[in-house]
């Protein structure tokens, strides 16, 4: 087929004359019974994953509130139970400071202690410091039971 043949006009066919008396069809909408119930069950679905879906949320928000007041409540715990070690710290680095343990010793009825004595051993002999003094002492009540 050349080109010349396929631009070719083509005969046209003669149009049927239109009858003068032709009335105009009557169009109606018709729906069909499956359209609405489907229609509705997917408003119905939609409706019940977006509830299932706040009620998700809002359960969740309520753990997670429950959660931060006890995360809460454990820091305020955490925070006295440091406050209470600092405050017995303290008092322990007190109590053991060398003038309090003195003036302490000192109440109780001890004496400090001197250089202490060195003894040689193969002379027994006592090479450095003094020999420690008994105390003049009561004797002790007898008991009853031997002394060793």
């Amino acid at each position: 087929m050349s080109v010349q043949a396929a631009h070719a006009p083509r005969a046209r066919r003669a149009a049927k004359p239109l009858p003068a008396t032709r009335t105009r069809p009557q169009l109606y909408v018709v729906r069909a019974a499956g359209s609405a119930r489907s229609t509705l069950l997917l408003v119905v679905v939609v409706l019940a994953v977006l509830g299932g879906a706040l009620v998700g949320n809002l359960v969740i928000m309520g753990h997670t509130t429950h959660v931060s007041g006890e995360l809460q409540r454990t820091r305020d715990e955490l925070s006295q139970t440091r406050e209470a070690i600092a405050v017995d710290q303290k008092t322990l680095h007190e109590r053991s400071a060398s003038t309090t343990l003195v003036r302490d010793a000192t109440r109780l009825g001890m004496v400090p202690g001197r250089a202490p004595g060195v003894v040689d051993l193969r002379g027994g002999t006592l090479t450095e410091g003094k020999p420690a003094q008994a105390p003049s002492a009561a004797p002790a009540e007898d008991l009853g039971e031997p002394v060793p």
